[in-house]
């Protein structure tokens, strides 16, 4: 049923004047819309529904229209409506977890009045505010009211006690800092869940998160927030009053999603003014935009249904026409509209490549993040599985410079340097000074690389150092390890220290010569150089007999990765090529990085606390070991965790992101016996539950290990 259109100014007028604005049931109040007339500000809602009475001998059910239709239907009746947002701030509280659930029985009073809670989780909030606690083990859910914020605790014998009001209730604690003030909040409802009843998402509750914002002004992403207020909605169906106050929190909610979407035009003009700096030039290029729509459908390179903001994905399909079969017509267009169709839509094609997530780039998302975040990735797995294919495949995805790529069968970015197992010393990798036939510097093929790599340093560029651990990478890799640690901001490029210093020649004019090989400009690198930005160094991995462990140095400075899954009917595809250059590269954006230190990001995503809330938990485990982590490795989980928020697919996504870290910088590192691992593998398991898939499969696989053998490690 909705508002019925035989209500009459009449009927409206009359139940103006009988509403007595003191007796209208709280519940029937509003927090955002009122009527006015004369002194009176009214709920446009309440006095639709009175109106009824007059108009068709019933109040009209307060379930049957939001407010939102009561307004409309009033101002089409020329009534005059103040619209102001007094709603009060909404928090969800998800009681889980078994000393969370503990103190949640002691410190609701016996008659269930009052309820406390410790005041970290609500220091933004108000007395007045409200609060929804859903409790699903006792599957009670209560609505409640901040009532005071300045309860105060006695801590005796591991508990909390509060005597506040004639009650007496308590908190487990473990010190008396833990929890020192409490709110107290006044239960307005408690009532049961129905039968069945759980989140329709259970993200972000399947993890350490409890308190989410429901409602406040301007929150963010409320698409999130609408679908747990949805959840909550079938609970309180009975009370009208939080029927009322989660409604009008979805009508603000979904009335500021609607404000902060932009649609793919109006990004599109934004862009353009950022390229042209000229509104009147862009603004000429968006009146193209149609005219470009009917000549492509006019001239049969799209169907008639073809729209031009919509039809996103049939850019390339287009482009790739205008060049062959249309190229005549298209060009001959342009040549008599001086380009006026081409420029806008070549601005078009390069604003969505650089704005629509490739396949590419979802199908390599993990290691591209990885990369942005460390460029030093251990690529490990048995023989065969296709490491060193992956990294010449990220090459020829990113290989978007004309002048790299003269080789269809090898990308200019991309160099493989076969380890060999006499290296002992950096003498492959970095050169050295020969005095046969007279002083000289020999170079090296990873010298070479490095400074192409200082040439295009807006191409990535791959290094890929195949059976990496067949020698002690400690020792022929000892100055990448040291100076990879020294990456800094500078300005808006990310620098390091030297990899090769002026000041370590003794005949400096060998350092000279060094540079003249090397194509290198005296003047840019004249006291040394440094590892470029752009550098990808890719090791790829095999554990056997023939090969050596790593040390903790190594695994602290790398992100790790295993390939050991095979499927054996793939690759069977001629037509499917990946050693071949794309149509559409990989931005550079997606694999370079631009930060080093947990600082530049913590302040730029919301679940950053929860990313570090993370790691002191996993850390109080791995308290007492080797294994325990510092700064920086918390650094690269930040890093790592602010650039999986930039790609998210899904609402799990800081839970896969943490999982995948874990498994790359923590469990990568744990190796050992009985002594050493079984109970630091047992307490990790308890805290990385089947949510975080990868490390707890990774997890049973070595306990399984040290099972059998007395011995386990990352490795497979």
């Amino acid at each position: 049923m909705s508002i019925p259109k035989n209500i009459t100014n009449e009927h409206i007028d009359r139940a103006i004047n009988e509403i007595n604005i003191d007796v209208i049931p709280k519940a029937r109040l509003s927090n955002t819309y009122f009527l006015i007339s004369g002194e009176k500000r009214l709920p446009p809602k309440y006095v639709l529904g009175e109106a009824n009475k007059y108009a068709n001998n019933e109040i009209l059910n307060s379930d049957s229209f939001n407010a939102v239709e009561a307004v409309a239907f009033l101002r089409k009746l020329n009534y005059e409506i103040e619209e102001s947002n007094h709603m009060v701030n909404i928090k969800l509280y998800d009681i889980h977890g078994a000393s969370t659930i503990e103190n949640y029985r002691t410190l609701i009073t016996p008659d269930d009045k009052y309820f406390y809670w410790d005041s970290k989780r609500f220091t933004r909030n108000e007395i007045g505010d409200i609060v929804f606690w859903v409790n699903r083990t006792e599957r009670i859910v209560l609505y409640t009211k901040i009532d005071s914020k300045e309860v105060r605790s006695t801590f005796k014998d591991g508990k909390n006690l509060i005597n506040d009001q004639g009650y007496n209730v308590s908190a487990t604690a473990q010190d008396p800092t833990q929890f020192e003030t409490f709110y107290r909040f006044k239960i307005i409802d408690k009532t049961p869940m129905p039968e069945g009843w759980n989140y329709s998402n259970l993200v972000p509750f399947n993890g350490q998160t409890m308190a989410i914002i429901l409602y406040e002004p301007n929150v963010n992403e409320p698409e999130k927030k609408i679908e747990k207020i949805n959840d909550l909605i079938p609970i309180f169906i009975d009370n009208e009053e939080v029927t009322e106050l989660l409604n009008e929190s979805l009508l603000l909610l979904n009335s500021n999603e609607k404000k902060t979407k932009k649609s793919k035009m109006e990004e599109f003009r934004d862009y353009m003014y950022t390229i042209h700096k000229n509104r009147t030039t862009s603004d000429d290029y968006m009146k193209m935009m149609p005219k470009i729509e009917g000549w492509l459908i006019n001239n049969g390179v799209v169907g008639n249904e073809f729209q031009i903001w919509n039809d996103i994905k049939l850019i390339n399909s287009i482009n790739e026409k205008l060049s062959t079969t249309f190229k005549i017509k298209w060009k001959e267009l342009n040549k008599e509209e001086s380009n006026w169709y081409s420029s806008p839509w070549n601005l078009w094609t390069k604003f969505n490549k650089m704005n629509i997530s490739s396949t590419d780039v979802n199908a390599y998302k993990e290691i591209l993040c990885a990369i942005k975040t460390k460029p030093f990735i251990l690529l490990a797995g048995i023989s065969g599985t296709g490491k060193s294919r992956l990294v010449r495949t990220l090459a020829y995805k990113t290989c978007a410079k004309d002048e790299l790529r003269a080789n269809p069968k090898k990308p200019g970015n991309f160099e493989l340097i076969p380890v060999r197992p006499n290296w002992h010393d950096s003498s492959e990798l970095m050169g050295y000074v020969s005095r046969i036939n007279g002083e000289k510097y020999i170079t090296t093929s990873f010298l070479q690389f490095i400074a192409k790599a200082w040439k295009n340093v807006d191409v990535p560029f791959w290094l890929c150092l195949d059976e990496m651990n067949l020698a002690p990478v400690e020792q022929y890799f000892a100055e990448y390890l040291s100076i990879i640690e020294t990456r800094q901001v500078h300005g808006e490029k990310i620098g390091t220290d030297y990899v090769i210093s002026k000041a370590s020649f003794e005949n400096h004019s060998l350092y000279s010569q060094l540079l003249a090989d090397l194509g290198l400009d005296e003047n840019e690198f004249s006291d040394g150089i440094s590892i470029p930005n752009n550098l990808v160094v890719i090791g790829t991995v095999n554990m056997d007999e023939t090969t050596h462990s790593f040390s903790r140095k190594v695994l602290d400075r790398a992100m790790t990765f295993e390939m050991n899954n095979v499927d054996l009917s793939t690759g069977l595809d001629n037509t499917k090529n990946d050693w071949s250059y794309p149509e559409t590269f990989i931005s550079s954006k997606e694999v370079i990085g631009d930060f080093t230190s947990g600082a530049e990001v913590v302040n730029e995503f919301a679940e950053s606390k929860k990313v570090v809330d993370f790691l002191i938990n996993l850390n109080t485990e791995l308290e007492g070991t080797p294994f325990k982590i510092a700064y920086r490795v918390r650094d690269e989980f930040l890093i790592y965790c602010y650039y999986a928020s930039l790609n998210q697919t899904n609402s799990n996504w800081l839970t896969n992101a943490l999982d995948e870290m874990t498994s790359m910088k923590i469990l990568s590192r744990i190796e050992g016996d009985e002594t050493k691992t079984g109970s630091v593998l047992s307490n990790l398991q308890r805290v990385l539950t089947g949510d975080y898939k990868k490390s707890n499969a990774k997890l049973k696989e070595m306990v399984a290990r040290l099972s059998t053998s007395g011995y386990t490690s990352f490795w497979s």
